[in-house]
């Protein structure tokens, strides 16, 4: 009785001998009145047992578990407070998931959750001649004091303040004398509740991560972002089951496959690339993630299965793959008013369909549970905190670009990445220079003969921004770095618009049997989501092919109400338009069909200029020529050395468009700015913001329309600074904060000031 030794004149200490699997934890009170429980028993029958009780009970009191590794050189204790989601069971997965991403914690894994069992049964059987349980007296009380104190912390902390985010903690503890050069003698994971909703049907509590329910947002934002907000979308839902717990957990989430169809009657979910991010799931949580099933959305109706939900889950149920006995399925609706988010979840199994397949009817029963308020662009729930990135001008491929010199990368790509998670990186043209390079120089980059430093290519790029994550968080990689690649094609690599385009014209219809001209030409915009574009194919080896999208000549963003218009640019410049100056040319158009064919023209004479000049870049001599005259380096060195030599007159005479480079914008150019908008992309109701690059000189201007104009910039030096770019976040009420930003001569990432 050594806790009644502590205080023997207050302390009530009341023994009890029984099965708590059949006594205590089958009553109504599964606490027994007590305020709260500690589970040293190292019996899995005994805490799934409490942990279903609890799931399913009002009274919820703390409770903490213990566990001593098979030496007692480690230990493991978790606290699941009364806020809390789950009990033991639930933080004792949610730690194990979190221990596997951490490569400083690989003991403690091994130790409790080996690749490997070491035998079925934890402690010593009666009869066993070899106990499975070594370690010495002093080291169990070692641990079992040491983890005492640490819950009762935890008691406190997690039922001091109701507000707090935290409602669970989980303990690694071990020994002094076992410490070894980068483990930990003590780590501590703090986890948040889950989302719960119940399936009256199978009687499984469904228990969702904050991750999990925050992703399958960000995929319906991305949705009606692209197909509007009364289209369907869903994924893959990936966690476990414990049929003991009557739990199944969804830990993590992707996206629409490539090969799904999205559309306002319904969604079909695909499969490309889900065996294998299940496998990268299952084995980075040694089998505690995995997939359970699938998500989509009714965004203008209640969350019950459709007809075509209750075929595909049959289908599924029967198919050999993937392998599991109960496929869940997540639906995300709407109220009759769309003002209110719902949820409900359906688990399925084979028994579940004999109804249908007897009498081809099937009954379910449907429990939907409110999530929140709906936003009016949809089911979004926190427009705050938004992130976006643009990139303009990176001229990957040529040597005066400062993506090559690593004193002015490095700072760039580490910024990213400890921004990160972005809601978009946006490429608004000029990503890769064909014009006065090579696709091979600009995505592979590399060293050179007739050049004398190596290139920094597009690809390597990619590569150290996924090596970058990774050092920041062994489970994470370039996927996680945002959730959309964005590339709107410019002047300089307009050749990915013309491949893509032809292909959508062309290669397409005949590979459809179609008839040529059944595609009306000139296509002039375009969108490519995932492996429709080529270009994806650079982040397949990160899995994150499925975010990029490639579209032309616009990318939209929209805040609330208002809409951000990016794109390169160059349709300001009368040069790459064929000397089409748009506020010159449109404004001797007024009925809409004078515009329609006056818009076809600038169209059609921008991609004739556009192919001419990209014919440079297939022989050597044309791209040396070109770059030396009038490539895009802001005027370096070898342009200043003619400038002085034959005057700046001369020069803007033969090369307007470059002696354009590193000034501010016109009025003019604001006016063209405006009939862009207006009269050449037609909207009826103008952005608000609109941000472009092309001229590589950061800036922000106001038009005569009332537009808020940024130039991105570029990472071509302008007044002395190597790289600039834009960053965008939205404030509490959901809109955008834009911000100018650069990298310094000395590699500091900070604020534009050109005060």
């Amino acid at each position: 009785m050594v806790l009644r030794q502590i205080r023997p004149d207050i302390l009530v200490i009341e023994p009890k001998f029984e099965d708590v699997k059949s006594t205590v934890l089958d009553s109504e009170d599964w606490t027994d009145g007590a305020d709260y429980v500690i589970d040293t028993t190292a019996s899995m029958a005994v805490i799934e047992k409490l942990e279903s009780r609890r799931g399913k009970s009002t009274r919820r009191v703390p409770v903490a578990s213990m566990v001593v590794g098979h030496r007692a050189q480690q230990g493991l204790v978790v606290v699941s407070g009364s806020r809390h989601s789950g009990g033991p069971v639930d933080v004792l997965r949610n730690v194990k998931i979190a221990a596997c991403s951490k490569s400083c914690l690989g003991d403690y894994v091994d130790e409790f959750w080996p690749a490997e069992p070491r035998n079925d049964v934890f402690q010593p059987e009666p009869g066993c001649s070899e106990a499975t349980f070594v370690g010495s007296a002093a080291d169990s009380i070692a641990l079992a004091a040491t983890m005492l104190n640490l819950a009762a912390v935890d008691f406190q902390e997690t039922e001091k303040e109701a507000d707090t985010e935290d409602s669970a903690t989980a303990h690694f503890v071990a020994q002094p004398h076992t410490a070894l050069p980068g483990i930990p003698l003590y780590y501590k994971f703090n986890f948040q509740s889950d989302v719960v909703i119940e399936d009256p049907q199978s009687n499984f509590q469904i228990r969702i991560s904050q991750a999990a329910l925050s992703e399958m947002h960000t995929w319906v934002r991305r949705s009606a972002l692209i197909y509007g907000e009364k289209a369907e979308t869903g994924g893959i839902l990936f966690g476990g089951r414990d049929n003991a717990c009557r739990v199944i957990w969804v830990s993590e989430v992707i996206g629409p496959p490539s090969d799904s169809e999205s559309s306002c009657e319904h969604f079909i979910c695909g499969t490309n690339g889900v065996a294998e991010a299940n496998e990268e799931k299952r084995q980075r949580t040694r089998g505690s993630t995995q997939y359970i099933g699938m998500w989509h959305t009714h965004p203008t109706s209640l969350p019950a299965p459709s007809e075509t939900d209750f075929l595909a889950m049959h289908a599924l149920v029967n198919a050999d793959e993937p392998s599991t006995h109960k496929h869940l399925l997540l639906i995300l609706g709407s109220d009759s008013e769309q003002s209110v988010e719902l949820l409900s979840g359906f688990l399925f199994s084979k028994k579940d369909f004999g109804d249908l397949e007897k009498f081809g009817v099937l009954e379910r029963k449907i429990q939907v549970s409110a999530l929140g308020p709906l936003t009016p662009q949809g089911i979004i729930v926190d427009q705050a905190g938004r992130r976006f990135m643009v990139l303009s001008d990176m001229h990957f491929g040529t040597p005066e670009s400062s993506i090559n010199f690593a004193q002015f990368r490095d700072p760039l790509i580490d910024y990213m990445v400890s921004r990160a998670p972005w809601d978009e990186i946006v490429f608004t043209g000029d990503l890769i220079d064909i014009n006065l390079s090579t696709f091979t120089r600009a995505i592979e980059g590399g060293t050179w003969q007739d050049l004398n430093g190596p290139l920094f290519g597009f690809r390597q790029f990619v590569q150290e921004l996924d090596i970058r994550m990774r050092r920041q968080s062994p489970e994470k990689g370039l996927k996680h770095l945002t959730q959309k690649w964005i590339y709107v094609p410019g002047n300089h690599d307009y050749k990915i618009w013309d491949m893509l385009s032809s292909k959508l014209v062309c290669d397409d219809v005949l590979a459809s049997g179609e008839k040529m001209g059944s595609v009306s030409t000139p296509v002039m915009t375009g969108k490519w989501i995932g492996e429709e574009s080529f270009f994806a194919g650079i982040f397949r080896t990160y899995c994150a092919q499925n975010q990029v999208i490639v579209e032309y000549p616009n990318h939209e963003i929209n805040f609330r109400q208002e809409k951000m218009v990016l794109t390169h640019g160059h349709y300001l410049d009368a040069k790459q338009t064929r000397f089409n100056d748009l506020s010159d040319y449109l404004s001797n158009f007024k009925s809409p069909e004078e515009i329609r064919k006056a818009r076809r023209r600038i169209f059609i004479e921008t991609a004739q200029y556009q192919t001419v000049a990209n014919t440079i870049s297939f022989t050597m001599g044309f791209r040396g020529l070109a770059n030396v005259l009038v490539g895009p380096d802001a005027f370096g060195n070898k342009i200043k050395k003619l400038y002085h030599q034959v005057g700046s007159s001369l020069l803007i005479l033969l090369f307007p468009r470059e002696a354009r480079k590193g000034k501010r914008l016109s009025s003019k150019q604001l006016r063209n700015m405006g009939c862009y908008l207006e009269q050449f992309c037609q909207y009826k109701k103008l952005p608000r913001w609109f941000i472009f690059g092309h001229t590589h000189h950061q800036g922000k201007e106001k038009s005569n329309l009332g537009v808020d104009v940024y130039n991105a910039g570029s990472c071509y030096s302008d007044r002395d600074i190597p790289i600039t770019f834009l960053e965008i976040e939205t404030n509490a009420q959901g809109m955008p904060i834009i911000q100018l930003m650069c990298i310094d001569r000395n590699g500091n990432v900070k604020r534009t000031d050109y005060s």
